[in-house]
């Protein structure tokens, strides 16, 4: 079976590897490597972020409109002004 394409959405199985939550695919990373790349946040699916090592931190890497940490709450307060400027 040929393997499928799709952006990972990674979880910690352990302290330095991630699997792909995806149930299909049998993916695993390092955490060493996974510092700059794409994900899908596993928990809205929708949003697709780069993973920072404030990411790696966690156990299941989630992007900013789900998250709620302080670089988080900014994100979503700047994202709403420009919104209502009409940028």
């Amino acid at each position: 079976m040929p393997p499928k394409i799709h952006i990972h959405s990674y979880i910690r199985i352990s302290p330095n590897i991630y699997q792909c939550a995806d149930p299909d695919c049998n993916h695993f990373n390092n955490k060493k490597y996974l510092k700059g790349k794409r994900s899908l946040c596993p928990q809205c699916k929708e949003v697709d972020f780069l993973l920072t090592p404030e990411h790696l931190r966690m156990a299941r890497p989630v992007c900013f409109n789900c998250s709620n940490t302080k670089e988080a709450k900014a994100f979503r307060e700047k994202k709403r002004i420009l919104e209502e400027l009409g940028i």
